[in-house]
């Protein structure tokens, strides 16, 4: 069946796997942070298939036994190597570059709901000269239940001052597509994280695509897109 997209007038974005491909230093932030640890190495895809998750999350699942000091050990040792290698070992995802002044020229309005803390995305979104695109960065430290639940993207919709059902919520991992449909936002999966297509559709998506380059046809020029209809439980 085909359904009609929505009027959208804003677009909130995940970071990690969505805008910038983060996932290399990601990855051997983890292993330095656990080496430092005395922890035993992990494979790099058992890591991004949690990229997008906090990172007391993250390591709690890396280090079942680790204690509560010893995660946020680990933590603070992944945030002092990840600041000195993210400028050199990320890099805008595909179709950033178009997909992304597209939707400005159009008078989309865009902002980032992110689980990193702020002064990491912020590191990143200079190092690109991207920090201008967005107005607003809802990130750890703002947020007081991560996605999937809804709230870092009503947050950073309050910021804007548009309506979820009048805005689009585009992100690569199940999470953030449940996030987006549980905010009442036409929720994007895009494949350019660790997560397959049929994953996001799992999760509801109402459409995936390719990467970001498809996005400005799906939300401004195309006036039908085939997705999936959103069901509730």
């Amino acid at each position: 069946m085909i359904y009609r997209s929505p009027h959208i007038r804003a677009v909130v974005f995940d970071f990690d796997g969505t805008l910038f491909l983060t996932a290399d230093a990601i990855v051997h932030s983890f292993r330095a942070a656990l080496e430092s640890a005395g922890r035993p190495d992990v494979a790099a895809a058992d890591i991004e298939r949690l990229i997008g998750r906090p990172l007391h999350a993250m390591f709690a699942t890396l280090a079942p036994d680790a204690t509560p000091a010893e995660l946020d050990a680990l933590v603070s040792a992944y945030r002092v190597v990840f600041a000195q290698v993210a400028p050199e070992r990320s890099r805008p995802a595909p179709g950033f570059d178009q997909a992304i002044p597209a939707l400005h020229a159009a008078g989309i309005r865009m902002a980032i709901a992110t689980h990193r803390m702020s002064d990491g995305a912020q590191m990143i979104l200079d190092r690109f000269h991207a920090a201008h695109w967005f107005e607003a960065i809802i990130a750890l430290e703002h947020i007081r239940r991560p996605k999937p639940a809804p709230d870092p993207l009503w947050q950073a919709l309050a910021a804007l001052g548009v309506p979820p059902d009048e805005a689009a919520a585009v992100g690569d991992t199940p999470d953030d597509v449940r996030a987006g449909v549980s905010a009442g936002m036409w929720s994007v999966g895009v494949e350019t994280g660790a997560h397959m297509r049929t994953s996001l559709e799992s999760a509801g998506a109402h459409a995936v695509i390719r990467s970001l380059a498809e996005l400005p046809a799906l939300l401004l020029r195309s006036p039908t897109a085939r997705v999936r209809p959103t069901t509730t439980n």
